[in-house]
């Protein structure tokens, strides 16, 4: 019998991607009855930063062990190669884990992390130079999904992992969350109604000033963490509003969207050949 002070350890992740509604998954997944999600939302534990030295048994106090089904999200576990090792990592403290990509068009997905950066005050660039210069960086290597699903094949089989885009998420929801919980192995036929909420939209983010910034920091705390994160947001949505200002709608001029469409080419194809699937929402 597991003892209920030290908690437990996940049997699926959400391994992103960045930008494309792992909080909103994540909420949903909470709100499942037999599901429990982790305490904090994006511990990036197997990233190799510093939470993987707080040990497994730090990382099992996020976890309760009277859910069957125990799952977080950390989006940084699809940065490879700036982050290199997270599969391995994963397989050799939960071998048996069940693992969840959440997709979107590339192109789109860069826009979105674009104003997110922005907003938060780390994205000083143009949208057309920032894409012209993400060859070969974290930005723009997310959006690049089949060189990620390929190294965590490496260390899983290929069932173990589910890919899901955000375009069907969003279109019909209800028969991407049934499919997911059939996946994780809880009852496909749950239904909330706080599966029509969507958390984290970037039509909402705001260009923060140096107060908001400061209090983006403060939410983004440790202590701040513990903060189930579709409440922080709801909170951070009101508090940042003083200190913040409209972000324009991003465009991407054609010479830049020509080069992500590009750039993303062969990635994509060999996806779709993966997948078996067409993406025709998708631009590329």
């Amino acid at each position: 019998m597991v003892d209920q002070r030290s908690g437990a350890l996940p049997t699926f992740l959400i391994i992103g991607a960045a930008k494309c509604g792992t909080t909103s998954l994540h909420r949903y997944l909470d709100l499942h009855p037999e599901i429990g999600m982790s305490r904090v939302k994006e511990p990036h534990f197997f990233a190799g930063r510093d939470a993987w030295t707080r040990g497994v048994d730090w990382y099992r106090t996020l976890f309760d062990p009277a859910f069957l089904h125990r799952g977080e999200s950390s989006v940084g576990y699809t940065t490879h190669p700036q982050t290199t090792g997270v599969p391995e990592r994963i397989a050799s403290v939960i071998p048996d884990v069940k693992l969840i990509y959440l997709i979107r068009d590339p192109v789109i997905r860069l826009m979105s992390e674009w104003v997110h950066g922005v907003a938060d005050g780390i994205q000083a660039k143009s949208l057309d130079e920032a894409v012209s210069e993400m060859a070969g960086t974290r930005f723009g290597d997310r959006g690049r999904y089949f060189h990620q699903i390929q190294q965590y094949h490496l260390c899983f089989p290929p069932a173990r992992l589910m890919v899901v885009t955000s375009e069907r998420m969003r279109r019909d929801r209800r028969a991407t969350l049934s499919a997911i919980f059939r996946f994780l192995g809880v009852s496909p036929d749950y239904w909330s109604t706080g599966f029509d909420r969507v958390l984290h939209e970037s039509r909402f983010l705001r260009r923060k000033n140096a107060i908001g910034r400061l209090l983006r920091r403060v939410g983004n705390s440790r202590a701040a963490a513990r903060v189930p994160a579709h409440r922080r947001h709801r909170i951070g949505r009101i508090l940042y509003r003083p200190f913040s200002h409209p972000i324009e709608r991003p465009t991407l001029g054609p010479a830049a969207a020509a080069f992500a469409r590009e750039y993303y080419r062969e990635d994509v194809a060999a996806l779709r050949d993966l997948l078996r699937d067409p993406l025709s929402e998708w631009s590329i």
